[in-house]
């Protein structure tokens, strides 16, 4: 392997592992336990139960291969029925509350949450170029606030994590691969592939363009010698094609809603309803009707701005400033952070002033819209750590052993100190809230309650969408009573 040297040239690493001290194995134990310790925080705070909000209608379309609401996440779906459908009924835990396909849905979300946390020990491997402060770093985000509470609950918001995490490493891996070579064309496939898969989780994942963009310019970017080994259009081509390809699990919608399932949001069984459904033309109609006690952007703002500063454990956000000064003037991998940042960046005012006209009930919803904002967070206080104790020479010498290990016991310090501030709001291992509200009032209901009309208003029906579409079906009676 090749040092970085202090000109900044960028390292010429592994597909994977990056140069970094230690070795590949060694990075790969450290990656497994990064993975197996978060997985291991998350099934112990998972929901057993059916959550609030949009769980129950999630689990519903998963189980039965129906449409959820616009813009139908048919990747989240497609996946999350694949899951629903493995036999995990021997890790189930033992609690007195419990339902074992909502446990099993949100366990969906602790799994793929674990594995956004080894992506974010691999983007940080890259950036500090040790191990131990990247372990260190991988869990500090790990248990960051909002983060861990949708590492529990079944929602899109993990899996929209994991994927501008996977983008994010993409990118790094491009700007570090030798210009011209194949290697740079094939990870871009791999990003285009990943950038239209988000899209087809959650349109959040729009406002990572720059990134995208990032990533095709990297790539053409190289010695005219060097492109004989392809074209210039045919490395944009070739990004199209996979990004055409990660979004095609929206056809999804209209082959689910083809066959009348029970759940079938806008009916997308033809081109209209399936443009209508796609592009959230029902929300702009919701949005525009709003009234009441409507709150402004800067109300937003004001919410944002505390909930980035209970991510984490106070004492910790000082390095982050830190972090990014070192990142914007040293960093080899500037192209790639620059398009973050801005991705992110845009994301977050965007979503500040879009929901400026919401109801002031609705503000706590919106909390979860900065999860990539917060996990930034928590990697430029890694990064400033390092930066601030090898006084900025991450990239041109090697880091004293001593130092190294400093920087890893903190960042693990944090990390836990961070878990007790957060774990009263992000345990949701006994959240039984929606369990409990739903099945009270389907006990004030008369015998035979599929015969009776129930009218209620909000995300709360979605929770008897999961009753009345699992529970009084045949098969996941018998899975719920077999726990």
């Amino acid at each position: 392997m090749s040092e970085i040297t202090a000109s900044r040239k960028p390292p010429r690493s592994g597909f994977v592992l990056p140069v970094a001290l230690g070795s590949k194995f060694f990075h790969r134990v450290l990656g497994a336990i990064v993975f197996i310790g978060s997985l291991a925080i998350y099934y112990s705070t998972t929901c057993p139960v059916v959550y609030y909000g949009d769980a129950g209608e999630f689990i519903t379309a998963a189980w039965t291969g129906g449409v959820a609401h616009p813009p139908g996440y048919p990747i989240y779906i497609i996946l999350l029925a694949i899951f629903l459908r493995l036999p995990l009924a021997w890790l189930a835990p033992k609690t007195e509350f419990f339902q074992l396909i909502a446990w099993q849905a949100n366990f969906f979300s602790a799994v793929v949450s674990a594995v956004t946390v080894w992506l974010i020990y691999l983007i940080l491997l890259r950036l500090l170029r040790s191990p131990l402060p990247a372990l260190g770093g991988g869990f500090l985000a790990a248990l960051s606030r909002t983060f861990w509470s949708q590492a529990g609950i079944t929602e899109v918001y993990a899996l929209n994590a994991l994927f501008i995490a996977w983008m994010t490493l993409i990118g790094l891996l491009i700007s570090e691969a030798a210009p011209g070579s194949k290697r740079r064309l094939i990870l871009l496939r791999w990003g285009s592939l990943a950038y239209g898969l988000s899209l087809s989780n959650h349109h959040e994942a729009i406002f990572m363009f720059p990134l995208w963009l990032t990533m095709i310019i990297i790539t053409l970017s190289a010695p005219r010698e060097s492109r004989r080994l392809f074209a210039p259009g045919k490395a944009i081509l070739d990004g199209l094609i996979f990004f055409a390809i990660g979004l095609l699990p929206y056809l999804y919608l209209p082959f689910a809603a083809a066959s009348k399932p029970v759940l079938n949001w806008g009916d997308p069984s033809n081109l209209t309803n399936f443009i209508k459904v796609v592009t959230r033309a029902e929300y702009q109609e919701i949005k525009a009707s709003i009234t009441g006690d409507l709150i402004t952007s800067f109300d937003v703002l004001i919410a944002f701005i505390k909930w980035s500063l209970l991510q984490y454990f106070p004492g910790m956000l000082i390095f982050a400033v830190f972090g990014f000064g070192m990142l914007v003037r040293k960093s080899p991998h500037r192209a790639v952070l620059n398009a973050c940042a801005i991705s992110i960046a845009a994301m977050s005012i965007a979503f500040i002033v879009y929901f400026g006209r919401i109801d002031r009930a609705s503000l706590f919803f919106l909390e979860v819209y900065f999860i990539p904002w917060y996990l930034a967070i928590g990697g430029l206080i890694a990064y400033g750590m390092m930066s601030l104790l090898t006084l900025g020479r991450i990239y041109s010498s090697r880091p004293r052993p001593f130092i190294v290990l400093i920087i890893a016991v903190t960042l693990i310090f944090g990390a836990w100190l961070g878990r007790a501030q957060n774990q009263h709001v992000s345990d949701m291992s006994d959240n039984i809230v929606g369990y409990v509200y739903s099945h009270d009032v389907l006990l004030t209901l008369p015998d035979s309650p599929q015969k009776n009309i129930l009218i209620t208003g909000g995300d709360e029906i979605f929770l008897f969408w999961y009753w009345s579409c699992l529970l009084y079906t045949s098969d996941a009676a018998d899975e719920e009573d077999s726990v």
